[in-house]
């Protein structure tokens, strides 16, 4: 895990920076899609982990309306095929 967090981000950016083992420099306008994977990729764990949480102790509640709210959200994605999810995404 340490690998993964730490070492391979500042590897793969010395690799991309080039001018390391005879590799030549690649241009930051040559990355293609790195940069919005990356960004949409922190914004949706950013934006997803508030959201569970809630959506977790809603499904908790005392509430019926609240918790019957939250269970019915949670099982309607639970049961969505992700392949479905996908492809309604790239429409």
């Amino acid at each position: 895990a340490l690998f993964s967090l730490f070492i391979y981000p500042i590897i793969v950016f010395f690799l991309l920076l080039g001018d390391s083992f005879g590799l030549p420099k690649v241009e930051t306008h040559q990355w293609g899609g790195l940069l919005l994977t990356l960004v949409l990729a922190i914004v949706g764990i950013v934006a997803a982990l508030p959201i569970g949480i809630l959506l977790a102790l809603g499904r908790r509640s005392h509430m019926p309306i609240v918790r019957s709210f939250c269970t019915i959200y949670i099982e309607f994605w639970r049961a969505v095929p992700l392949i479905t999810v996908l492809f309604m995404a790239s429409v």
